[in-house]
């Protein structure tokens, strides 16, 4: 029997007087006042002790379920990566995470392919399995990261029936996993597409339609609402605001507890900006970017998580590419990736959310093996370990490490890179230099090879073949690693070769060919001429066998019979090996006989190239001429006949007389 039940009527009553006294008085003890565990929610286990009048002392038990309190207004600082494919192994993923957590990132972004439509790049990140995103939570747990779970879809609300498919997909999945993680991050749809691209309403209505279907699931994650401009929107750079949708959260505003979050994944196109592919280009578009957010929070009312962007250059390969394929990235678009991480991280009052694209094992960008971008140990090396970020936490000692691109030289030249370690926070230890070396580039020895704290160090290098090459410097002390880049162009010093054919002569007679060298991208060597003489040729030496630089140089050819010959020149230097070629022309009274006289075959060329109405007025002038000498002939004939008719009258009369 138990205790209670031998208490009097009046010691029963007294007994739960003080059990409700002792409860209260626990009860309303703050959390702190117990050893209880920390987390986001836990059970704790009350046992008062209860003494009656008599001296009696009994004990009981009362569970008590702390709950978090509430976060209303309090927004997450989140930086990381996404890429992370559910169809990639369990050990790619868990490295992967592990390496996030390491580097000092907080969030992943794991993605699926859509159930109700069929993606562009269907068959890339894997389809959908609630089994496995229940281990991939799990280790997000492990690792202390956030984790988005991303539907990696782009049509789903181009139509009613697709969008209905959507919706029923989402409240099967969000009824799986609401009470699996505190910290996940539903985002409905990777990059919406709407048949009008400015259907902002529409994607609104969509998105509201998500948002309160999930609430009236009872969860309270945080929720990503995309961008129309991060896909392809009807709006302006300079406009991207106006593609965010407009929604609300039944758990109210902002301050009130409501957890909605704007995204617009950011790239920089090579097809779009080649005409200006530049430095000065990535910061004016980054900026375009960082103020589309900042405008979005404002007309929204919600924080941003920017769920995806990078150093994509799309379609299209730019000249300074330095890895290719989905994880590669170029000079320019890394500059804009930096420059808009930079913008991000000292928005105020509070930083604004990034996760940058790809981190994953399934690209096809060359050494970036598991980690895509957060590859370290490839040459070149990923982006992502030359990413400068401000840490989450407090700051601690830090460096920071660039490094110049010199002018492009010559072929066999040598070019220099100066290396500037620059110290964050106090930082005062030794960091130790070291390169990755392409190959075709030779490098010397970096000088000096350590810096303390701050300074500049040096390394020159040069290749025997034209080509860009990308020199990665990296810095480490301790735990710390940083890297950056250099360019080397070089371009290949050269020389063209051409020569003048000279104009048609006779068999016999001698014509000369005019041979021009010229330099190129500062050449100044020395270039052996030489000639291949057909047969029927007859060539003196050229004149000049040997030219620096630039120069002319003349042969001299002749034949003897008519005919067309081609003599071929070549110029030498080095490996440097150049032809040309010079056509002579032989043809019999191909010029005016020494003898003086109307060369006929020599004006031929001019009267076949004379238009047929010039033509037609040289015969007609010629005919009246020929006309006019035939009538003057004539009269001097009929004068010459007077004359002697009358000289011979004038004889008869003086004889007469």
């Amino acid at each position: 029997m138990s205790v209670i039940h031998n208490l009097n009527r009046r010691s029963l009553a007294g007994f739960l007087l003080v059990l409700s006294i002792a409860s209260l008085i626990f009860v309303s003890l703050p959390a702190r006042a117990f050893a209880a565990p920390t987390g986001p929610n836990f059970d704790h286990v009350l046992t008062p002790n209860v003494a009656d009048s008599t001296g009696k002392t009994f004990t009981t038990s009362q569970p008590l379920t702390v709950l978090p309190a509430s976060t209303g207004g309090s927004v997450p600082a989140l930086i990381g990566w996404g890429g992370v494919g559910i169809g990639e192994s369990m050990s790619d993923i868990q490295t992967e995470m592990m390496t996030l957590n390491q580097l000092g990132y907080n969030i992943v972004r794991v993605a699926f392919e859509p159930t109700c439509t069929t993606p562009p790049d269907s068959g890339i990140l894997g389809r959908y399995d609630a089994a496995k995103l229940g281990q991939v939570i799990d280790l997000a747990k492990q690792y202390s990261l956030w984790i988005i779970v991303d539907y990696h879809g782009y049509t789903d609300l181009e139509t009613s029936s697709s969008e209905q498919c959507w919706l029923g997909f989402w409240k099967s999945l969000v009824g799986n996993f609401t009470s699996s993680y505190s910290q996940i991050i539903w985002e409905g749809l990777n990059e919406p597409h709407m048949i009008n691209n400015a259907d902002v309403a529409g994607l609104s209505s969509a998105y509201q339609a998500l948002i309160n279907e999930v609430r009236a699931l009872g969860d309270t994650h945080w929720i990503v609402v995309q961008s129309m401009c991060s896909a392809s929107c009807g709006f302006s750079d300079s406009n991207m605001a106006a593609g965010y949708p407009i929604v609300t959260d039944p758990l109210g505003n902002l301050s009130q507890g409501g957890r909605i979050f704007i995204s617009l994944h950011s790239y920089m196109g090579y097809q779009w900006y080649s005409s200006s592919w530049n430095n000065a280009t990535a910061e004016t578009l980054a900026q375009e970017f960082h103020n589309a957010v900042v405008t979005g929070m404002k007309t929204t009312g919600w924080p941003a998580l920017n769920t995806e962007g990078g150093t994509s250059t799309g379609s299209q390969v730019p000249p300074d590419e330095v890895l290719s394929g989905s994880a590669g990235y170029s000079v320019v678009s890394f500059h804009f990736a930096q420059t808009l991480t930079n913008l991000y991280d000292a928005n105020a009052p509070q930083r604004i959310n990034w996760v940058w694209w790809v981190a994953g094992s399934w690209t096809n960008t060359p050494g970036a093996g598991t980690l895509g971008s957060l590859q370290c140990n490839s040459n070149p090396i990923g982006w992502g370990c030359l990413l400068a970020f401000a840490p989450l936490g407090p700051p601690i000692p830090d460096f920071t490490i660039s490094a110049t691109s010199p002018s492009a030289v010559n072929t066999g030249q040598s070019a220099t890179v100066t290396i500037t370690i620059a110290s964050l926070y106090g930082f005062t230890g030794t960091v130790p230099l070291s390169d990755k070396v392409p190959p075709g580039l030779a490098c010397s020895s970096i000088s000096p090879g350590t810096l303390l704290g701050s300074g500049t160090a040096t390394v020159s290098c040069s290749a025997n073949m034209r080509g860009t090459y990308t020199l990665t410097l990296t810095g480490t002390s301790g735990p710390l690693t940083h890297s950056a880049l250099a360019t080397f162009a070089v371009n290949q010093a050269d020389f063209t070769v051409t020569a003048a054919s000279p104009a048609t002569v006779n068999p016999g007679q001698s014509s000369t060919a005019t041979i021009t060298v010229n330099a190129l991208n500062g050449f100044y060597g020395t270039i052996a001429l030489t000639d291949t003489v057909p047969n029927g040729l007859n060539c003196g030496n050229i004149n000049s066998t040997s030219l620096t630089g630039s120069g002319t140089a003349t042969v001299s050819c002749n034949a003897t019979t008519a005919g067309r010959h081609t003599l071929a020149i070549t110029g030498t230097s080095g490996s440097l090996v150049h032809s040309t070629n010079a056509t002579f022309n032989f043809q019999s009274n191909a010029s005016q006989p020494s003898g003086g006289g109307l060369c006929l075959s020599c004006l031929l060329p001019t009267l076949m190239t004379t238009s047929v109405w010039l033509l037609a007025m040289g015969a007609l002038i010629g005919l009246a001429s020929s006309i006019a000498l035939l009538n003057l002939r004539a009269s001097i004939q009929l004068a010459a006949a007077r004359r002697k008719a009358r000289s011979l009258s004038q004889r008869g009369w003086l004889e007469r007389t």
